[in-house]
């Protein structure tokens, strides 16, 4: 999903009561991070067996095609 919205950066969200503020905040961390050398982002990358982190879970190869994944 991260790359999903690194691509087309949308995030919709809905009755979250998140600011104005807090959302441009938001922008601008998720777009400064995926700015971040290869390396750096690595710092934060799943880990094996873990949904959590950056990365994608339900990628397993590099000829993966995202239709059906929705």
């Amino acid at each position: 999903m991260i790359s999903i919205i690194s691509l087309i950066s949308i995030i919709f969200l809905v009755n979250h009561e998140v600011s104005d503020e807090g959302m441009g905040m938001m922008k601008e961390n998720v777009h400064g991070f995926f700015e971040l050398p290869y390396h750096e982002k690595q710092k934060s990358a799943q880990r094996p067996g873990s949904l959590d982190g950056y990365g994608q879970a339900f990628v397993t190869s590099h000829d993966q095609s995202w239709s059906g994944m929705t």
